[in-house]
């Protein structure tokens, strides 16, 4: 597979991992991140409002023990490392084997999205159906389509560039025959 840039990539899995580190921590290190926790100071500015608006990742949803946000904070940390080691790949190593990483972790964030969408349809709007409509789309919704588009869009990116890869390399094969 020819070498190509693709920074727009490369900025995503570095944005995008240090968005989930700032959510995993927040999610992972509970109490101490909630309101009361003696490191609410540093999250209180995103998250006092986002536990409101998601009560999944307030206080009564980890007193009683809801597992969701901590099982996907611990596959977002599994992410942003993969994420970071295609950026190591393909813009310091230069290797030909970045866009599987790409490719993969892609796909797990899609995966995991969607699943975190449907869940919260599935279960009758459990955590966030206390708001109005406006209020979940702007700040529950919304903000969580960029890990919907970007990776679908990477899946096409490299989608296209590993079929053709396979096609080139199955059409050298049939012609050293």
């Amino acid at each position: 597979m020819a070498k190509s840039r693709r920074t727009w990539i490369s900025l995503w899995f570095v944005l995008s991992a240090a968005v989930m580190a700032l959510d995993c921590s927040y999610l992972l290190i509970r109490p101490l991140s909630l309101p009361g926790g003696s490191l609410d100071w540093l999250y209180e500015p995103v998250y006092g409002i986002y536990s409101k608006v998601d009560i999944s990742y307030g206080r009564e949803a980890f007193e009683r023990g809801d597992g969701f946000p901590n099982a996907q904070a611990f596959l977002s940390v599994i992410e942003a490392i993969l994420g970071l080691y295609y950026v190591y790949l393909q813009n310091i190593v230069g290797s030909t084997s970045a866009p599987i990483f790409a490719f993969m972790v892609s796909a797990m964030t899609l995966s995991k999205t969607v699943l975190f969408f449907s869940h919260e349809y599935f279960c009758d709007w459990c955590t966030t159906g206390h708001n109005d409509p406006m209020t979940t789309f702007s700040l529950w919704f919304a903000p969580g389509l960029p890990w919907v588009i970007f990776p679908s869009l990477i899946l096409m990116t490299y989608g296209k560039d590993i079929a053709l890869a396979l096609k080139t390399a199955e059409s050298q094969r049939t012609k050293a025959k």
